[in-house]
């Protein structure tokens, strides 16, 4: 494992996990498509795929601006986020609560890489690379989007969910 020394090694590392979680994240997006019962979530879960397959070209482009390689860093969190997520959604019977369990899940996901991106983009700023940081805001904007579509979608399954009678 390379030492961080730098801004510049910060940097590089918070991209190379956020790269891994992107693709940890679209690597799970078909199989909770599959296991989803709402039509609003299954539609959610076709853009976040390619939202995700944009994220993922646009790190690729910093990595060939940087002159790096993609790999060197696993994003552990959200390797441990999504295998919990599948998992709290097995554990749920009933459809309607499965898909609830997959949206408040997948919001703690959402959130963990807005913080990730956040920092990405202050040691893009320090480090003085305007058009890396500008990529990288872009990412975070649509990053920002995702959990607030997700924050509506968990308000309108909630909110249904609190309708059955239990």
């Amino acid at each position: 494992m390379k030492k961080i020394t730098n801004m510049k090694d910060m940097m590089l590392q918070q991209i190379r996990s956020l790269y891994d979680a992107d693709r940890t994240i679209y690597e799970s997006l078909p199989t909770l498509k599959e296991k989803a019962f709402s039509q609003d979530l299954k539609e959610f879960i076709d853009e976040e795929m390619e939202e995700k397959l944009r994220q993922q070209h646009r790190m690729e482009i910093i990595f060939t601006i940087l002159k790096e390689d993609t790999e060197g860093q696993i994003d552990d969190v959200m390797r441990c986020m999504a295998k919990s997520q599948k998992k709290l959604t097995n554990q749920c019977t009933g459809s309607e609560l499965s898909d609830t369990m997959m949206i408040i899940t997948g919001r703690a996901m959402a959130t963990h890489q807005i913080n990730g991106y956040q920092t990405a983009v202050t040691c893009a700023v320090s480090v003085g690379y305007p058009d890396i940081t500008r990529l990288l805001r872009r990412a975070l904007r649509e990053e920002k989007g995702i959990e607030k579509k997700l924050g509506l979608l968990e308000e309108m399954h909630l909110h249904s969910e609190s309708l059955v009678k239990v």
